[in-house]
């Protein structure tokens, strides 16, 4: 994402689960051993990376992330791959917006 920005605008509520950075999650499991420590994550989130959610006559809700990691569906053994997608997911760029006008 580095510098980039995403804006969501909506008439109505709006609902966001989850801001990914797919450079934080595993890859691929062929490139290095889940348990091993052998797997690479990059927060390429900069310091003016943003997410703007607006909403006109509703209320805005950020989720965390919650259906994301029961929706998953990896094997019990891969618990390493639910904690590397869990733990991703408590990143977020470094500007973030929310705002209801009549909400």
């Amino acid at each position: 994402m580095q510098d980039g920005s995403w804006d969501v605008n909506a008439s109505k509520n709006s609902y966001v689960e989850a801001v990914i950075n797919p450079t934080l999650v595993n890859q691929s499991n062929t490139a290095g051993s889940l348990n091993n420590g052998d797997n690479s994550y990059f927060n390429t989130y900069s310091a003016n990376s943003k997410i703007n959610v607006t909403s006109l006559n509703g209320d805005i809700q950020f989720g965390g992330g919650n259906d994301i990691v029961t929706n998953i569906g990896v094997a019990s053994d891969q618990n390493a791959l639910l904690t590397a997608v869990t733990e991703s997911l408590k990143y977020l760029p470094g500007q973030l917006g929310l705002v209801t006008h009549n909400g």
